[in-house]
């Protein structure tokens, strides 16, 4: 009830604020007489003269005003309730004392008939700029959902904006209490700038009432005191400064707070820089020369602010139908050009035509802004979507993106990176999951969902089995979230559902959800990205046959290793005793040197051999293991480089067998790579065998490798580094950390880490 009372109220307030609007704009154009020239009220001046006066004095441009009509300046603008020039037409004439230079000279000013120039300056203004407020502020109030307390504000802010911006095109000359609309208007917006940003784009946090309700209550005394004529005639500005700072100050808390609300606020302040810098370079321009009226025309890049405002929240909201994002780059490029044109124009005219500008030099400005345009959209529009909408990739590349990494994927993780961390946020997505689909078309077996992953949605959100069937007969459709919320189908959160098939047999499912800006999936999109879901569905197959064969590799390095322990126990404690029972019989016959020399030699094969299959200084643990390698790898050296150092601190610590094994074999495998490849004068094993962690590095400074592709299988096998796959299923073994940092003429880091599982 409450919801339905406040947008009573704000129904009745926009069709007030449009009366307002339509009151003021009628008096600024058909009720403050035409004078012939224009009245500069901030500082009493005459501005630009619209008719030739050919005797007599005269009002001339930079006249300083000091009374009219017996009235005094000062006393004019002291009396907010009384209009200028009030009841005069055309023919009237009125006394003006001016002053210029060191002379006071007092003009019968008649006034003419309607110049060029006189309707000219009263219809091109900022007039219609309140307008664009108050259709922001509809949009808002029909369009925005919830209808809580931020889209009341939203709403609030439009209308008073728009009311106080139209009675500002007449408060210079105080028609119809104008100025002070325009002063008690401001004092009511304070507050409501304030408390709509204190939650725009999300709240801040809970604000005490009573400092609320304080602040509206001194507000609203204010605005009453300006009939009164109880305040300062410019007091109203601290009003204007206050809004506007509390505003910024706001927003920057907000983006420093949480970072998720950066882009939505980056694209303001982008806006508001646009807003802001024709100002600036007209100042400049002024400082050096003459400045034409038209150059005020800036103000039309106020008109994206409700814009922004609208899309910020608006683009977060579900169902909405119209692709904003598009639209909105392509407003911000055309006034992007519109403004370059204005400052070329105003600054070439500012130079050689102060007066009047030649309208060639317009259209030659405006052909030269639409033909950079033709040239500098598509980087501007790729330069938008990456600062403000989050594309890590423009959207024409994920088609190759698919083709080169997606179908070449052979690991989960990697598979998943790709299409959560890349592809994903290119299209905006912010909500999605991909499920695996088993047994869906095998009466023997049941149907399961396995989550391949999830983007932002919860476990209790996901399908169940028995669902699958309505979720693949309206997949495809775009709006499913809408139609899910009509019907009660399953998975309303999601605006799209896509079928991973193989041979036409579905595997699986892609369900998107929230997507920037507006939750929309176009229907000329889904082709697109039914194609990166094909992919996809290849892609998962082969991660998955791949992951079976991993899981060989795996199981016949366990059996190597236990064939290697079998053969390595059976010539120790076989095949060398009975060649010590040799020995001993040979012994007893007293055989030559020849025999003992090449039985001593046999011997020495052998336990290397024995050795090379199962190390037996595992036993007395990985140090002492390490220790031995450097020694053997040292003997079997035919020069003295490279050399060879073990910086390991001695250490009784003893781990799993099978680590111990797995570890051993990762630094061999690396230190033998380093030997037969990387040309290096120094191999050096370093780190620390502590409690319940190892920390193991190989360090080269030989040749070095390309290394760029990460220690995924897909590019070890691509570049043929067999022995790193290797070391990287070993360490998948054990549940080690692998990593390789290697570049070309750099040499080569391959560390190992390894911890218990809690």
């Amino acid at each position: 009830m409450k919801r339905s009372k406040t947008q009573t109220a704000l129904t009745i307030f926009s069709v007030f604020s449009l009366l307002v609007l339509l009151l003021y704009t009628y008096a600024r154009i058909f009720v403050f007489p035409l004078l012939g020239f224009h009245l500069d009220r901030a500082n009493g001046c005459v501005g630009k003269v619209y008719v030739d006066v050919a005797t007599g004095p005269t009002l001339r441009e930079g006249d300083e005003l000091l009374s009219i009509d017996g009235v005094s300046w000062d006393d004019l603008l002291a009396d907010r309730q009384r209009m200028f020039f009030a009841g005069l037409k055309a023919g009237d004439t009125t006394v003006i004392q001016v002053q210029r230079g060191s002379q006071v000279l007092t003009v019968n000013w008649v006034l003419p008939a309607p110049s060029w120039g006189d309707i000219q300056d009263r219809l091109v203004n900022s007039w219609w700029v309140a307008y664009v407020f108050w259709f922001f502020g509809i949009l808002t109030l029909v369009l925005v959902r919830p209808r809580d307390e931020r889209w009341a504000l939203l709403v609030i802010f439009n209308f008073l904006t728009s009311i106080w911006l139209i009675a500002g095109t007449t408060a210079y000359s105080y028609t119809w209490y104008s100025a002070i609309v325009l002063r008690a208007t401001i004092w009511l917006s304070v507050p409501v700038y304030f408390h709509l940003h204190w939650l725009f784009p999300q709240s801040l946090g809970r604000m005490p009432r009573r400092i609320l309700w304080a602040l509206y209550l001194l507000a609203l005394l204010l605005a009453l005191a300006e009939p009164f004529l109880l305040l300062p005639a410019d007091l109203y500005a601290v009003g204007v400064l206050l809004a506007f700072l509390s505003s910024i100050s706001l927003l920057l808390v907000h983006a420093w707070r949480w970072p998720e609300q950066r882009r939505d606020l980056s694209l303001l302040g982008f806006l508001a820089f646009l807003f802001v810098l024709p100002s600036i370079v007209l100042v400049v321009v002024d400082a050096f020369a003459e400045v034409p009226s038209y150059s005020g025309g800036v103000v039309f890049f106020f008109v994206l602010l409700p814009a922004v405002y609208f899309y910020t929240i608006y683009r977060r909201q579900w169902g909405m139908q119209v692709r904003a994002d598009q639209i909105m780059i392509w407003i911000v490029f055309a006034l992007v050009a519109i403004m370059l044109s204005v400052i070329a124009v105003t600054i070439t005219n500012a130079v050689s035509h102060p007066k009047s500008p030649p309208p060639l030099l317009w259209i030659s400005a405006l052909l030269l802004a639409d033909l950079a345009g033709a040239s500098w959209y598509p980087a501007f529009k790729s330069w938008v979507e990456r600062r403000f909408l989050g594309m890590p990739l423009p959207p024409t590349e994920l088609v190759g993106l698919s083709l080169q990494h997606i179908t070449t994927s052979l690991e989960r993780q990697h598979l998943v990176r790709i299409l959560r961390d890349e592809l994903l946020p290119s299209l905006l997505v912010r909500q999605a999951a991909l499920l695996r689909l088993r047994g869906f078309r095998d009466p023997a077996s049941p149907v399961r969902l396995e989550p391949v992953f999830t983007l932002d949605v919860m476990d209790e959100q996901l399908p169940r089995p028995q669902e699958v069937a309505a979720l693949l007969a309206h997949a495809g459709r775009a709006g499913y979230a809408a139609l899910a919320q009509e019907t009660g189908l399953p998975c309303p959160w999601a605006y799209l559902i896509l079928v991973l098939r193989v041979e036409d047999r579905p595997i699986g499912l892609l369900l998107l959800g929230r997507r920037d800006p507006d939750d929309f999936y176009a229907p000329n999109e889904i082709p697109l990205l039914q194609t990166l879901v094909d992919q996809t569905a290849l892609a998962l197959l082969n991660v998955e046959q791949a992951g079976d064969l991993r899981a060989f590799y795996q199981e016949n390095i366990a059996r190597q290793e236990a064939e290697r322990l079998r053969l390595a126990r059976g010539l120790h404690d076989d095949v060398l005793a009975k060649m010590a029972q040799v020995a001993h019989s040979a012994s007893a016959r007293q055989e030559d040197a020849r025999f003992t020399a090449a039985y001593e030699s046999a011997v020495d094969s052998l336990r290397a051999i024995v050795n090379n299959l199962r190390p037996k200084m595992l036993d007395f643990g990985l140090r002492s293991a390490l220790d031995e390698l450097i020694d053997d790898l040292q003997d079997s050296l035919a020069t003295e480089t490279p050399r060879l150092e073990l910086d390991v601190p001695p250490s009784a610590e003893r781990y799993p067998p099978e680590v111990e094994l797995h570890l051993f074999r990762i630094v061999q495998q690396a230190a033998h790579n380093a030997l037969r490849h990387a040309q290096a004068q120094q191999i050096a094993i370093r780190g620390s065998l502590l409690p319940g962690k190892v920390e193991l590095l190989v360090q080269d400074d030989g040749v070095g490798f390309e290394a760029s592709g990460g220690l995924d299988l897909a590019s070890l096998l691509k570049n043929r580094h067999f022995g790193l796959v290797g070391m990287h299923e070993r360490a998948a073994l054990i549940d080690a950390g692998l990593w390789i940092d290697s570049q070309p003429g750099q040499g080569s880091r391959i560390h190992i880490t390894w911890e218990p599982k809690n």
